[in-house]
């Protein structure tokens, strides 16, 4: 997938802005070819330059997923079902929920497929799932569920993590309201995406008691 760079543009001055130093991605990221990531961690040595580098991809990512929902195109609308979609997420972040010792558990209580744009949905569903994730003390679980809203399908992911102060809320999906290990952008992502479906992201939370992300999509 090639960079957007001219819908990224914007994001990427916000955040120079904002003091985050920001590469040339495009070129960084040729490091992704394994015999390519062995040459430059064999001679760095470092593992946190491995971390850094997943940071960045990760960012990369973000960036990418951002632009892509920002431009003013239609969506590529593909018959999606939300378990597939669901047990996709899951595959991907069952090893991050391993190593934090955090379980991931999924309940499917409809199926239902909708019109989407596969990918950005995905990407919407997993920044909700990463931020559950970084948030939640071991031994608590992150559940991702499916099920039916009063005017179509309900995704909804939930934590048992610290909560969200109140004084937060009102700016929360807003880009570059960062959380202690986030880069800002995955609820601002999540909302743009779904708003483009056609739906609506809210949140249920109190200080000390987790919180739950609801996206209701229409049918």
């Amino acid at each position: 997938m090639s960079y957007p760079h001219g819908a990224a543009a914007p994001v990427v001055s916000e955040l120079r802005a904002r003091g985050v130093r920001v590469v040339d991605l495009s070129a960084d990221f040729r490091l992704q070819e394994p015999a390519e990531h062995e040459r430059w961690y064999g001679v760095h040595g470092a593992p946190e330059l491995v971390a850094e580098a997943e940071r960045m991809k990760r960012m990369l990512g973000r960036l990418r997923a951002l632009a892509h929902a920002d431009e003013d195109v239609p969506l590529r609308r593909e018959l999606v079902d939300l378990a597939e979609l669901t047990a996709d997420v899951v595959r991907a972040y069952t090893a991050q929920a391993a190593t934090t010792g955090v379980g991931l558990v999924t309940q499917v209580s409809v199926q239902a497929s909708i019109n989407a744009d596969k990918d950005l949905l995905r990407e919407a569903v997993a920044n909700l799932v990463d931020n559950a994730l970084r948030v939640s003390p071991p031994g608590t679980q992150v559940r991702l569920s499916v099920d039916r809203g009063s005017s179509g399908p309900l995704i909804t992911v939930a934590d048992n993590g610290p909560g969200i102060e109140e004084d937060r809320l009102p700016r929360l999906f807003e880009r570059f309201q960062r959380s202690d290990s986030g880069s800002g952008l995955g609820l601002a992502i999540a909302r743009r995406v779904v708003e483009r479906h056609g739906g609506t992201i809210r949140v249920k939370t109190e200080p000390g008691a987790g919180s739950t992300f609801t996206i209701e999509l229409p049918y």
